[in-house]
């Protein structure tokens, strides 16, 4: 999430096309900041225009060409940035890995989609238009009904980590110094043996079946709680397969007579734990379970 933040952020500055390839399977990222962007001694690229010869109206930041930009967000290092715009055009972080972040926020669409509404996965609409994404690194609220103050606030809790590049004696950081250790953990006669005994030992493994109980029961489930695979999420962001297995355990349950009932009554009354629904829906992980492809799991299942 905070990399795809960081493109964000960076998108209405400029457009950064590729990483660059390695080859067909890997990629490496980039280690220069992107245009208009300054790498500081520290490793972090840092907004340079000339504007910033120019002092602000009352700090507003507006009021014509000859006045500096309003505060915001700096500091990302050059492998931040581009794996966030390699994550931005990635589809890979959505449900059914169907669509991208710019499949909403098209560069060729102003940053956003020209649509009244904007479709999400298997075409659905969603409510409102996709916003577009010029300037924003400017902003400070978000969303149309301007409910969120930050990036990482759209999306679930994240969890920043201070990453680098692995260092080590000599040339801390550097490709060369990388590669070396790469090379020299691959001819490490003690490798493919350690491998073949960690693959042995998972191909033994087995399942030992100990009861059978309903996952009220084993899992002290109340009625009207539903458990799903992935994030903590609320029934307007759950994918197509999401909500027919949902749909399905509702009417297993009794809840609702038919599926286009469950739907109605999921869409008012469905949210994560500490949301005040009356349905609760909660990740399988949270209760030390694991469910099949959508991963729902109900009381009397």
């Amino acid at each position: 999430m905070i990399a795809r933040a960081i493109v964000v952020a960076a998108a209405p500055l400029f457009l950064w096309h590729g990483v660059a390839a390695a080859d067909a399977t890997t990629f490496v990222l980039r280690d220069n900041c992107p245009p208009s962007f300054e790498k500081t001694d520290t490793g972090i690229c840092q907004l340079r225009t000339l504007y910033d010869f120019y002092d602000s109206v009352q700090g507003a930041g507006l009021g014509g060409t000859q006045t500096a930009l309003p505060a915001h967000r700096d500091g990302f290092t050059p492998e931040q940035i581009d794996l966030g715009r390699y994550l931005f055009f990635d589809p890979v972080l959505s449900g059914d890995g169907s669509i991208a972040c710019a499949s909403c926020h098209s560069p060729r669409q102003g940053f956003s989609d020209g649509l009244p509404r904007s479709k999400g996965m298997a075409g659905s609409e969603v409510a409102r238009a996709a916003p577009t994404l010029w300037n924003t690194a400017f902003l400070n609220k978000f969303f149309w009904d301007a409910r969120n103050t930050t990036l990482e606030d759209q999306a679930v809790r994240t969890t920043a980590v201070d990453w680098r590049p692995p260092q080590t004696a000599g040339h801390p950081g550097t490709a060369a110094d990388v590669a070396a250790d790469l090379a020299r953990v691959m001819a490490d006669p003690r490798r493919a043996a350690a491998n073949a005994t960690a693959v042995a030992r998972m191909l033994a493994a087995g399942a030992r079946l100990v009861d059978v109980r309903p996952a009220g029961e084993a899992l002290g489930l109340e009625p009207g709680t539903f458990l799903h695979a992935g994030p903590p999420l609320e029934w307007e962001r759950a994918s197509g397969p999401m909500r027919g297995a949902l749909q399905g355990a509702m009417v297993f349950e009794g809840l609702a007579t038919d599926p286009d009932v469950a739907g109605d009554v999921l869409a008012r009354t469905a949210g994560p734990v500490g949301s005040g629904k009356a349905v609760v829906l909660d990740p399988c992980h949270h209760h030390a379970a694991v469910g099949p492809m959508a991963g729902v799991i109900s009381p009397s299942m």
